[in-house]
């Protein structure tokens, strides 16, 4: 998955669980989860989970940090970060 279809990934899931439910091309990457998009801490909860079901990714809790959580740039970046590190694993445990 490249990082474009990664962000608009990010950009649906943010939207469905936004009270303001903005449109997703309207979602900007230095968007405040809580200012901008009015997503309180249960929302970005829900954000948490549909994240890891969708990325097929386990947020260990050490990880879940105010920095990670305050803006949808944070985010999708860490997203990107941990889907090409598991891809690296992958890599490296591969013999071929």
């Amino acid at each position: 998955m490249d990082q474009l279809a990664i962000v608009n990934s990010l950009k649906s899931l943010i939207a469905q669980q936004s009270r303001a439910k903005p449109d997703p091309a309207r979602i900007k990457l230095t968007d405040s989860f809580e200012q901008d998009l009015g997503i309180d801490s249960l929302g970005m909860l829900e954000v948490v989970l549909a994240v890891e079901q969708d990325f097929d990714l386990a947020i260990p809790d050490q990880d879940l940090t105010l920095a990670l959580f305050d803006r949808v740039e944070n985010l999708a970046q860490y997203v990107m970060d941990r889907l090409t590190k598991g891809r690296d694993e992958t890599r490296q445990g591969d013999p071929t």
